[in-house]
């Protein structure tokens, strides 16, 4: 399982019932993620090298 896996399978995991609503919005896009989009983009740059 890969970090992009892990991290979006805790997302859903955490999310409440009132906030599943748009099953097709981007959870990065949410605010509490904004912070950690450095650690998000470098992953993924790193996951696309291998």
């Amino acid at each position: 399982m890969t970090h992009m896996q892990t991290l979006l399978m805790w997302d859903s995991a955490t999310k409440t019932s009132h906030t599943k609503h748009d099953a097709f919005q981007d959870p990065f896009e949410r605010p509490e993620w904004q912070p950690f989009m450095p650690w998000v983009n470098m992953l993924q740059a790193l996951s696309r090298k291998h």
